[in-house]
């Protein structure tokens, strides 16, 4: 079951050559508008290097800017951001996955109001 839920959640993702975990970063990135990786590695609980392994992937197909931060004239910071690429494939995948979401709550949302109208009959004598 495990596996057909990662391959539901990766499926949009693999349009743009991505895995979920990438459009997870993209989509904090988005929300930052430019983010550290450190920051994201705390914030996601993912470690460093997976970081690294995963950003260095979106940079290279175009998703990714880097720039040298000149907080404290420290130019080893590096502030990540999305690239007009990044930011519309960010827009596409994230637009599959709330039609999906829709399709699923509408669903939830007429059971419990059956289960509204029963609860209610049910408290009529």
């Amino acid at each position: 079951m495990l596996d057909n839920t990662r391959r539901a959640l990766n499926e949009p993702c693999e349009a743009y050559h991505i895995s979920f975990e990438q459009f997870v970063l993209m989509k904090r990135i988005a929300a930052a508008g430019g983010i550290r990786p450190t920051i994201l590695s705390e914030d996601l609980h993912i470690s460093r290097a997976a970081v690294s392994r995963k950003l260095t992937q979106l940079y290279y197909s175009d998703y990714l800017a880097k720039e040298r931060s000149g907080v404290n004239e420290d130019q080893r910071v590096v502030i990540i951001s999305l690239t007009p690429t990044g930011e519309e494939v960010v827009k596409k995948i994230d637009k599959f996955y709330k039609s999906k979401l829709t399709t699923l709550i509408d669903p939830i949302e007429e059971i419990q109001a059956t289960a509204k109208i029963f609860e209610t009959l049910s408290q009529i004598d």
